[in-house]
């Protein structure tokens, strides 16, 4: 059985969605962000970056939520979060990445120092055109990565999400 160290309203929505998907057996352990209990004694023991997601289990403690979804594509590979044609797949991998990489990055509070306002207005007009960019390479498709939903699709609803 995992145990999703989570946030509400985090990127680790993404990961509950492929265990979902995938059925695993899980539970999720609900961390309150804005009470700073992923800094806690306990909570970095299992991250000492002190972030969520984190995923645990007898195996393993996995943290990194591009690590995370890769693990869980490894061990459950007759799941139907990949394409099992290695084009499709290959492309399912980009997109992850892609929104891992590109669009994730600019919802991080972290990026608001002192010019918070400059810097939330930078940020939105970054999103905007990556969100262009992926609408212009959807073009009639319904999923990233070919006929089927994907992690990628999956990461990227989270990204969408937030940006309302």
């Amino acid at each position: 059985m995992y145990t999703l160290y989570h946030g509400t309203g985090a990127c680790s929505l993404a990961i509950q969605a492929a265990l979902e998907l995938i059925d695993a057996e899980y539970e999720v352990k609900l961390l309150d962000l804005s009470r700073g209990e992923q800094r806690s004694e306990d909570y970095l023991a299992i991250n000492p970056y002190g972030k969520v997601p984190a995923l645990s289990s007898e195996e393993l403690v996995l943290s990194e939520g591009l690590a995370i979804h890769l693990y869980l594509f490894d061990k459950f590979p007759e799941s139907e979060l990949l394409p099992k044609n290695l084009s499709q797949r290959a492309q399912a991998y980009r997109w992850l990445a892609f929104v891992y990489s590109n669009i994730h990055p600019h919802f991080s509070p972290e990026l608001y120092g002192e010019d918070a306002e400059s810097t939330r207005l930078n940020a939105r007009t970054a999103i905007e055109t990556l969100f262009n960019f992926i609408s212009e390479q959807l073009g009639n498709k319904n999923f990233l990565a070919g006929e089927q939903l994907s992690a990628g699709d999956l990461y990227l609803a989270v990204q969408l999400q937030w940006a309302q």
